[in-house]
């Protein structure tokens, strides 16, 4: 939405390997390409958010002063030897104050942070600059966090004051290289300056944003082809979404997407795996994995009807579906929910936590799920470092009471840093907030001290009371729906559980919303944690990304049948989190991410709610289910 409530009209261009990016200005004199999209704040005229791709960078070596570095698809800063980059970036077509501005990396390496400069001279040559005639800059105005691969942002509203040329030098204080990719590299990984000017008076008459209330609906371990294929491949939703009924082998054979059982089969999806399947973009190494081989039946070439799933269906149907969602990460359950609640690993590797007795002293009794009082540990990776070391499970506070938690709430020391979540911004902006989840292993809270340590933790309430919550119109500002128990098994739709039963579970709870008093000031998202080892045929749009994941988009203002097909990833739910709530951005990935506000459209019509249905659990596979439960610590 533009500042005065209608669609920004947008431009498509398709890229290699199925990347979409969505242009919708363009700065031609520059020869640079910006997108635009607003940036919504409840009850206010919308902000207008711009979004600049470098027009120039290249790194210069004090080693080789009349050495050009432009054409390079990376830019280096070290301390010693000494390597500096430069970046211009034009900024046009801003109309108001800026109010926040933001540069954001694409970061290659892991390091502890990095250090940024303006120069005033903006007339250099990407082709042409050296160390030795490349301008001179000023002291650090902005410094990064500590990063690892992935998205890097570096507040930089200082220097930006609206239209016109800016050079910005990146310098590191460390002996180990930073590595960024340069706009060579491509669209996807190019250095963006994200720019948001303030929201003009409301025009009399223009929509504000009506939700109030957001609920993340986060079940367990499906690809988008596995859970919504069938249905985008059907091609009877009001505009196409991407999804098909056949896999590719690695040998170019293709293979139908069986119908699936109700339990939900096996499969592996570790970093490793998902680098194996994914083979570089070509999406056709599932068949390599021990799980999905020609002797299972290539059981994860699969695709779920209709039938199976009639509530994910009919909600997929009527409302948005977004079929660009990728894992923030290729990473299992633990780092996929950290993810969503701060944007970022913050140096771990990915792997699910484990108890560690190969220590000493030996550790305190394991503990509860997977976070700071279970006691258990998880490979991190320090920055600069190339080997990973075991340290606790654990997301730091140092400001806990030192006397009762001497390590910041690990276990034992740590080098782990404190980040900040969403749960804090929404603390800190005095709105409420709920996660409501029965199973302690995927409750979120326990991974931050800061919230299973302090009061934080009263908002970590049982999954039912979801329900009643719904019902007497009590939704906080922000929920975090987490999978539970029912009367036929675990509703995650985890691996081992029945899918069906997962459905009921999603029909019941968005009813529930339906029917309340909250439903017209509501916006739920149901999405996937991570690909639980299932074909996908969409490769991701950059290499730090995870499979594809279903994400469906339920509101009464969702643009109905409509399929959003930017790039997004879980760092996009705090990113709408944070626009239509008025929260500060966290220091992840969530600062430059895609908010879905395509998918929304507050000038239509509401939308009603959809009927729901309950499917019976034949007796024999509830008995199976009962007499097979779910060992949730198999590091998925």
């Amino acid at each position: 939405m533009n500042r005065h409530g209608t669609r920004a009209q947008a431009r498509l261009v398709w890229r290699p390997a199925g990347i979409i990016i969505i242009l919708a200005l363009a700065v031609s004199s520059a020869l640079v390409w910006s997108s635009h999209s607003a940036t919504v704040t409840a009850g206010a005229a919308t902000a207008d958010t711009f979004t600049f791709v470098a027009d120039a960078d290249a790194y210069v070596v004090q080693a080789s002063a009349q050495s050009n570095y432009g054409s390079s698809t990376q830019l280096l800063a070290c301390l010693n030897p000494l390597e500096r980059s430069y970046l211009r970036f034009t900024v046009a077509g801003i109309s108001q104050p800026v109010v926040h501005a933001q540069l954001v990396l694409n970061a290659m390496s892991t390091n502890s942070g990095a250090g940024l400069h303006q120069a005033q001279d903006t007339t250099w040559s990407e082709s042409a600059i050296t160390w030795s005639n490349a301008p001179s800059f000023g002291t650090t105005v902005a410094r990064s966090a500590k990063f690892t691969p992935g998205a890097v942002g570096i507040d930089v509203t200082s220097l930006i004051g609206g239209d016109g040329a800016y050079t910005l030098v990146i310098t590191s204080p460390n002996n180990t290289v930073d590595r960024f990719s340069s706009r060579e590299s491509g669209a996807a990984s190019a250095p963006r300056l994200v720019v948001t000017e303030s929201p003009p008076p409301t025009p009399s008459g223009a929509p504000a944003d009506p939700i109030r209330h957001i609920v993340i609906f986060f079940q367990e371990n499906h690809s988008f082809d596995n859970v919504l294929g069938r249905l985008c491949a059907a091609n009877t939703r009001r505009t196409p979404c991407d999804g098909v009924t056949t896999g590719r082998l690695s040998d170019g054979t293709t293979i139908p997407l069986a119908r699936p059982p109700d339990i939900v089969p096996d499969g592996v999806y570790s970093t490793t795996a998902q680098q194996t399947a994914i083979d570089g973009g070509k999406m056709d190494g599932f068949a390599k994995l021990g799980s999905c081989a020609q002797s299972t039946g290539y059981r994860c070439y699969s695709a779920y009807q209709q039938d199976q799933i009639p509530n994910l269906d009919a909600l997929a149907t009527t409302f948005a579906v977004s079929d660009r969602t990728f894992e923030q990460s290729p990473v299992p359950s633990w780092s996929g929910h950290m993810e969503l609640a701060s944007g970022t690993l913050d140096g771990f590797t990915g792997l699910n936590p484990m108890y560690n007795t190969n220590q000493t002293p030996s550790p305190p009794p394991q503990g509860r799920g997977w976070g700071c009082d279970s006691n258990e540990d998880s490979l991190w990776l320090a920055p600069g470092a190339t080997v990973a070391t075991e340290e606790p499970s654990c997301i730091p506070d140092s400001g806990l009471d030192p006397s009762v938690y001497p390590n910041g709430g690990a276990y034992r020391p740590t080098p782990v840093q404190h980040v900040d979540t969403i749960m804090d911004r929404l603390d800190a902006a005095g709105l409420s907030w709920r996660l409501y989840a029965n199973n302690y292993i995927w409750a979120i809270c326990p991974t931050f001290a800061d919230c299973i340590y302090t009061s934080q933790k009263t908002n970590l309430v049982p999954t039912d009371r979801f329900i009643t919550d719904a019902q007497n119109g009590a939704l906080p500002s922000f929920s975090v729906l987490l999978p539970s128990g029912g009367a036929n098994g675990p509703t995650s739709q985890h691996n081992g559980t029945s899918m069906a039963a997962g459905d009921n579970w999603i029909g019941q709870a968005v009813s529930a919303v339906e029917h309340g008093p909250d439903w017209s000031t509501t916006a739920i998202f149901i999405a996937y944690d991570d690909n639980g080892g299932f074909y996908d045929h969409v490769p991701p749009f950059s290499p730090s990304v995870g499979i594809r994941v279903p994400m469906v988009i339920i509101s009464p203002y969702a643009r109905p049948g409509y399929t959003d097909s930017s790039g997004a990833t879980f760092a996009s739910l705090l990113a709408f989190t944070e626009h239509t709530l008025g929260l500060s951005s966290l220091a992840g990935a969530d600062a430059a991410a895609y908010d879905y506000a395509n998918a929304f459209d507050f000038s239509q019509t509401p939308i009603p709610g959809v009927r729901m249905v309950q499917q019976a659990i034949p007796q024999a596979e509830q008995q199976y289910l009962t007499n097979h439960p779910v060992d949730l610590d198999d590091g998925t």
